[in-house]
Parts: C-alpha cells; sequence; structure tokens
C-alpha cells in the first residue's frame, strides 16, 4: 500500500541525481517509470469498502528535508532493512 504525490520538476531532478548517486556506488537501479510515492505497508489485504472510508491528513511543508535510503531484503523472517545512504537538504 502506497500514497502517491505529485510528480513535480523538483522530484525528477531529485529522482535523477539519485539515480547518478546509486549508479557511481555501483547499486543496480530500477528501470521501471518514475512513480514518486511513499510505501506504508507491504502485503496488505484490504476490504474495498475500508479504502473508501480511510481519511488521508493534510500533510505540511518539509523545512528541513533529510533523505534515507535503505535496501530492504525479503527473507524467511520477513523483510530485513540496511541504511545506505542519508543525504541532508
Amino acid at each position: 500500500m502506497w500514497l502517491g504525490c505529485e510528480n513535480s520538476k523538483d522530484l525528477q531532478k531529485l529522482h535523477g541525481d539519485l539515480k547518478t548517486i546509486l549508479k557511481n556506488l555501483d547499486i543496480i537501479v530500477d528501470s521501471r517509470e518514475f512513480t514518486p510515492h511513499i510505501t506504508i505497508a507491504r502485503d496488505v489485504q484490504i476490504d474495498s469498502e475500508d479504502i473508501k472510508n480511510i481519511k488521508l491528513p493534510k500533510f505540511a511543508t518539509i523545512k528541513k528535508p533529510k533523505l534515507f535510503l535503505y535496501q530492504s531484503k525479503f527473507t524467511k523472517q520477513g523483510v530485513k532493512y540496511k541504511s545506505l545512504y542519508t543525504l541532508k537538504g
């Protein structure tokens, strides 16, 4: 389950910059079209009626942004996360 957001020029630039950084670190980059979003849950089953009743909060502007890049690996014990990079705005 994820929340999408506007695909602005700033997000496109951030995405391009991140791809360059990752490639320079020899990290394989996803070749699919960029869809800006925030993942809020994985492997979720939810009734379509429940989805209709979700009230989304109003999001504030981020004053001092930080971007954290994590690697997620699916294992038999669940998803394991590894911090790869932090970018401070």
